[in-house]
Parts: C-alpha cells; structure tokens; sequence
C-alpha cells in the first residue's frame, strides 16, 4: 500500500526559477502488515526514497524538512546545498505538526471518481502560469497537478519510486560537512588565529619585536627594500578585491527552438563565495542545477591572507621575501585548480548519458574543456539547435593571478636587496 500526503503552495520562489503555483508530495509505502518500510519525498521535478529505518521521526511520525522558497522536502535538515537547485533547509523554521493539518482523502481523475468539490483533479493544465512557451524551458511556468505530474509517475507512487535516487548514508556525511562548513571553519579559524597572536605576545614580551610591528609596513622613501613592500601591499588590496568577484563562468545563448533562452544563461560558474555550479537546460523544466559544490572558497584564501599579513611581525628581509614569493605561488593554486575542474568536465559529460540532450551537453563541455583559459563558439547541436557558448576566467581569477604575481615579484625583489638597505 502506498499513502501519499500531497502539499499545494500559492507560489515557488526558488534559486533558479520562480513561478506560480507548487505541487510537492511525500509518500510512505507500507508492507502487508502496514507497517511502513519505505518513504519518499519529492524535489523539484524528482526526489528521494529512503528506507523507513533512515528517516527521520518524531515519535512514531516521519520529519520532513523543506527548502526555503523552493518547498523541494528533504530527510535531513542539511540536505539540499548538492540538490538540483542548492536549496537551503535548515532546523531552525516553523514547524507544523500532524493535528495542523486538515487532512483531505482525494479521489481518482474522473468526475465518477471523487466528490464534486475534487474537481480540480481532472484539471490537466498548470498550476500557475504567466509566461509563453519558451518560459517553460526556464522553470518561469507552474508544475502540472498532482494526477499530471511527470506525466501522471508521480500519482502512481510505486511507479514514480522507481525513478528515484536512494539516500546514502555516505553522501549524507559529505552534505553535513559542506552544511556545517563555515562553523567548522570559522572554529578552526578562531582557534589558530588565538594562537599566533599568543605567539606573537610572547616575542613581544621578550622584545624580540620592533617597530614597525608589520615588516610589510616598512616603507622608506624609494629604496628596493620599500618597493617590495609597496607591490605586496598591493597585491595583498587586488587578493582581496578578486574575494569578491566571480572567477570563472561559461554561458550559452540558444536564439530559437524549444530551448530558446532570452540571451546568453549561466551553465558553469565558479566564485569565492557560491562555490562551483554547474546548471543545464531540461525541457519542461528549465534551467536546474545540475551539480554544486557550495564552498566559500573566500574565506579559506581570506584567511590565509590575514595570516600571511601576521606572519610579517618581527620578521627580517630576508624571511619577508620568500615569504612574499611563497604566498604569491599559493595565490596560483586557486587559478590552476579551476583550469583542472574544467578540464575534467570532459570526463564529467560523460556521466550526463541519462539526461536530456545528453550529446548536446557532452560537445558543449568538450568544447569548453579544450580550450580551459578563455574561448567562444558557435555549435550547431541536434537537440539545443544552434549554440553560442562563451567562456574563460573572470574578474576575480584575473585580479588573483594579478596578486600572486606582484606578490612573487615583491619577493625576488627582495631578494636581491641586501639587508643593510
């Protein structure tokens, strides 16, 4: 026996498309006994089955946790950031308990079939609607109701489970890491920030500190000594600019045909603060976030920056310079980490065989893949048409290769200044 709970909202104001009118459901599948042994929740235009032992329960009830704006539901409440639309969940929102709900048996599609105020059941059209045809291929358009959902999978629970991806207990690990990453970051953080000022109180209790405390702040007049610490001041002003900027991003433009989209949309972006994404155009759906890996990179280099700037107390020329150098070759590792991750995405198309257009997307991401750096094209596809993908660093990758080059010539020029000086 399969029970489905089916969950209407007035509006859907998701991360990557906003529309009238949302269907969400949650369904439990009961053995001979009925006893429940499986359940399954609905994100977006898929979802998720679970083993009932995995869910989660206030007494004999199961816990559904769903995403702010987008109402996708979840079994934990730090799922959702690898979703298809990096939701955002949490535990902290209101909570509605089974005696808040009014509870509504539903019929089956056909005017026999359910009482006269049901009707709506045999509604075959969309839930909210303010758009035109090519709107629907961005997620602007309401979801079908619940008998026509997915083509009517959804009504048929058993059916709809087949197509669903299982909770794993592994994955689920990776999601309350990148959920709970900025505390356990900022606690890191916190505490090895405690201890080089700890350490630098104690040179300075043993006077083996002078002024300028900041060796990067001795600057007399035009010598090479302060020309070195003027580029790595510099460098250290652009590092924290490029924070803020986005650093790599890949956009098609599909002029006309059934994926047509209004200009050029965002299919791969990478900055400090959003992590990675990587979106594609579904028929029927839009725009959905395909893949994500939301860390705030920012912080980690704002961090090391802060430290490198603390690393400079009480320290001689010498030790300035390779440390200028060293730093200006770690700010490289950010730049050269992206231009992998899209080289790999070549590798990555291969897994999109189950997806729509699925060749469409693999000579789009090959196209992108070999020429990592910068690039423009123009793809005649079978199934998207003809494409124009734009590609290559941003602002924010620019400015940071900026930095570490500065940072590494503020080195070696100090390098070459004799101490005395």
């Amino acid at each position: 026996m399969v029970i489905q709970y089916w969950l209407f909202y007035a509006f859907n104001k998701g991360t990557l498309n906003t529309h009238e009118g949302d269907w969400e459901m949650v369904q439990v599948v009961l053995d001979g006994s009925n006893k429940p042994i499986k359940a399954m929740y609905s994100q977006h235009i898929s979802g998720q089955k679970a083993k009932w032992e995995q869910v989660e329960k206030s007494e004999e009830h199961m816990k559904v946790y769903v995403a702010r704006g987008s109402h996708a539901n979840y079994f934990r409440y730090y799922q959702g950031l690898l979703g298809l639309a990096k939701d955002r969940v949490g535990k902290n929102g209101k909570i509605l308990k089974p005696s808040d709900y009014n509870l509504v048996l539903l019929g089956e599609v056909g005017g026999e079939n359910h009482a006269p105020e049901q009707n709506w059941l045999d509604f075959a059209g969309r839930w909210g609607d303010f758009g035109g045809k090519e709107d629907e291929f961005r997620g602007k358009r309401g979801p079908f109701g619940p008998v026509y959902r997915e083509n009517g999978e959804r009504w048929n629970g058993l059916e709809w489970e087949n197509s669903l991806q299982a909770l794993n207990d592994d994955v689920l690990k990776i999601e309350w890491l990148l959920y709970h990453f900025v505390t356990i970051y900022f606690i890191i953080f916190g505490i090895s920030l405690a201890f080089i000022l700890f350490m630098i109180f104690i040179r300075y209790k043993k006077k083996k500190i002078e002024k300028p405390f900041f060796h990067i702040l001795e600057i007399k007049g035009m010598d090479m000594k302060s020309l070195g610490n003027v580029l790595a001041i510099a460098a250290i002003i652009i590092a924290i600019a490029a924070l803020f900027y986005p650093w790599y991003g890949a956009s098609v433009n599909i002029p006309e045909g059934e994926y047509k989209t209004s200009g050029y949309v965002n299919v791969i972006t990478i900055d400090g603060l959003e992590g990675i994404q990587v979106n594609l155009l579904e028929a029927n759906s839009g725009m959905i976030q395909v893949g994500a890996i939301p860390v705030p990179f920012s912080f980690i280099i704002g961090a090391s920056l802060l430290f490198f700037i603390l690393g400079t107390i009480g320290i001689n020329n010498r030790k300035a310079a390779k440390k200028y150098a060293m730093r200006g070759v770690r700010l490289l590792i950010p730049i050269l980490l992206i231009i992998l991750a899209i080289i790999f995405l070549k590798f990555i198309a291969y897994q999109a065989s189950g997806m729509e257009a699925a060749e469409d997307i693999k000579e789009i991401m090959e196209s992108i893949a070999s020429r990592p750096i910068t690039g423009k094209e123009m793809l005649i596809l079978p199934e998207y048409g003809n494409v124009y993908v734009n590609w290559g660093m941003r602002e924010g990758a620019i400015l940071l290769l900026l930095a570490a080059i500065l940072l590494i010539v503020s080195g070696l020029i100090k390098l070459m200044t004799k101490e005395k000086e």
